[in-house]
């Protein structure tokens, strides 16, 4: 057994996001937010006494990135003088002549990957680290390099994706299995992908600290590595301090708003959450999403309602009648009696209203996270 190597291992961070669902006052507050989710970090790494701290790609969001955002990232980089600190540019930030990687203070324990692979050899930790940076927004799979000293720790920090079609640096299976690393510290991925091992390589991907969509459920934050050869054990430690969901309600019976609202409230079950609520079902009343979404203020920090009821229809006497709408009625009246289970029948339910207010000259509305 050889000395234990303490590692943080954090990407996907996207300082500046724009959180473009939100209006400009939540906006900026969830920026702030997300500034909060990287102090935990460097927190973490101090509570840890991690030797490094690794990220993994996209530590900005993209070239609008304010400078007071570098000053802050500065600072926190400034509070861990003794963990090394490695990052790998990804598709988001990717490191060029322009890019904010140079407004970085790279002191010595500050290193920022090339666009070709490195090798950094700690002595003192018996540790080499190799890494690469993404230069432009898409990267071909570049494969990975072969360990060169095996009885070091060998860790490897990168932004890829493990799909093997993807234009995003990507790396296959045998790749992994072949590379001889002790931890392989991926980025890309926003969800967290817990101690994946393909051969005897351990990688992960420890999804983003702080979520920034409705894309983004559950909880976030980084992952704390501990490699003491051949032992590898990985810690999800959260960061977040909001979390996103998506209720789906449906509100068959109600017999008027106070009652769909009461529905939707009912969802809501974290003050501090935001809330995708999409209203189901059939019901014969015209849907006031602003009157859901006014009924839901103050029950979290940010609610949006979606309105992909259906009206009560019989559909069916269309499906006997020899027109256009018809024939599409009854298509798709028969392919939601062969759904598999209740997502699908979903999805051909809102095709089917979609399509039949589409033929009749209706105006109609797409949800956007």
């Amino acid at each position: 057994m050889g000395n234990k190597l303490r590692i943080v291992h954090t990407a996907d961070i996207h300082f500046d996001a724009p959180f473009s669902s939100l209006d400009a006052s939540l906006a900026r507050q969830r920026k702030n937010e997300l500034k909060q989710s990287f102090e935990t970090i460097i927190e973490t790494v101090k509570t840890k006494n991690a030797d490094l701290l690794v990220i993994a790609g996209d530590l900005f969001d993209s070239e609008n990135t304010n400078h007071l955002t570098v000053e802050f990232i500065n600072s926190m980089f400034s509070r861990i003088p003794d963990t090394y600190i490695f990052i790998s540019a990804g598709n988001h930030d990717p490191k060029t002549q322009t890019s904010y990687y140079n407004m970085l203070d790279l002191r010595e324990n500050v290193h920022i990957f090339s666009g070709e692979f490195e090798k950094i050899s700690i002595d003192a930790l018996d540790l080499d680290v190799y890494g690469i940076s993404f230069t432009s927004a898409f990267a071909q799979g570049l494969g990975l390099p072969k360990v060169q000293n095996a009885q070091k720790t060998n860790l490897l920090v990168m932004h890829a994706d493990t799909q093997t079609d993807s234009g995003y640096n990507s790396v296959s299976a045998a790749d992994i299995e072949n590379s001889g690393f002790d931890y392989v510290a991926l980025g890309h991925i926003h969800q967290p992908v817990i101690s994946q091992k393909t051969g005897l390589t351990p990688w992960a991907y420890c999804g983003t600290p702080e979520p920034k969509g409705f894309d983004e459920t559950g909880d976030k934050g980084v992952l704390y590595v501990e490699i003491e050869k051949p032992r590898v054990s990985i810690e999800f430690v959260k960061t977040c301090k909001r979390n996103y969901y998506t209720e789906q309600v449906d509100v068959s019976g109600a017999e008027n708003h106070r009652e769909i609202a009461e529905m939707a409230s009912s969802r809501i079950t974290d003050g501090h959450g935001l809330y995708k609520i999409v209203l189901t079902g059939e019901t014969a009343l015209s849907v006031s999403t602003q009157y859901i979404s006014d009924a839901l203020t103050g029950k979290c920090f940010f609610a949006k309602v979606y309105d992909k009821t259906l009206p009560l229809t019989d559909y069916k006497k269309y499906a006997n009648t020899n027109t256009l709408k018809g024939l599409f009625v009854k298509l798709m009246l028969e392919k939601i009696e062969k759904c598999k289970d209740d997502a699908e029948r979903q999805i051909c339910t809102d095709a089917l209203k979609t399509g039949f207010d589409v033929l009749d000259g209706k105006e109609v509305s797409v949800i956007e996270d």
